[in-house]
C-alpha cells in the first residue's frame, strides 16, 4: 500500500510528464506554423518581385510593404516564442526578458503596420505608452540582473 507522500509524489510526476507532453507538442505545432510561415513569405516576396512589379518602382510596389514586413515580424514573433518555450524546457522556468522582448517585438509589427490615417490620437498615445512601459520595464530587468561582486558587475 502506498503512503500519501507517495501518492502525492506520483502526482506530481504525473502532471510533469503531462506538462513536458504539452511543450514538446506546442513546440513541434509552433514550427510548423514557423516553417509554414517562411515558405509564405517566400512566395509573397517571389510574388511582389516577379509577378506584381509595380511599373513606375524599381522591385516592387510600395503598398506591398505592409505585408512583407507584417509576415516578416510574425516570423520573428513566432521565432522568440519558440526560443521561450525552449528555455522553458531547458530551465523550466519562463524567463521574464524573453516575454518582453515577445511583446516588444509585437508591438513594433503594429506600429509598422499602423494605418497612421485612420488611427485616433489617444490610441498612439496609449502605444507609445506600452512601448515605454516595455521598454522600461526590459531596462530594468536588465539592470536588476546585474549582481555586484566587490567593485566587479556580474552578468
Amino acid at each position: 500500500m502506498s503512503t500519501p507522500s507517495e501518492n502525492k509524489l506520483n502526482m506530481n510526476q504525473l502532471i510533469e510528464k503531462f506538462e513536458r507532453f504539452v511543450i514538446w507538442a506546442m513546440l513541434l505545432l509552433l514550427g510548423i506554423v514557423v516553417i509554414v510561415s517562411v515558405f509564405e513569405f517566400a512566395v509573397l516576396i517571389f510574388k511582389v518581385i516577379f509577378i506584381e512589379p509595380h511599373e513606375n518602382a524599381i522591385a516592387f510596389d510600395i503598398n506591398h510593404l505592409d505585408s512583407v514586413f507584417g509576415l516578416f515580424f510574425s516570423i520573428l514573433i513566432g521565432l522568440e516564442l519558440f526560443e521561450t518555450v525552449k528555455v522553458y524546457l531547458k530551465d523550466n522556468i519562463f524567463h521574464a526578458e524573453i516575454i518582453l522582448l515577445v511583446a516588444i517585438i509585437a508591438v513594433a509589427r503594429k506600429v509598422v503596420l499602423l494605418d497612421y490615417s485612420d488611427t485616433e490620437g489617444l490610441t498612439m498615445l496609449g502605444i507609445g505608452f506600452i512601448i515605454l512601459s516595455l521598454a522600461t520595464g526590459y531596462y530594468l530587468l536588465k539592470k536588476g540582473n546585474r549582481v555586484k561582486s566587490g567593485n566587479k558587475l556580474i552578468k
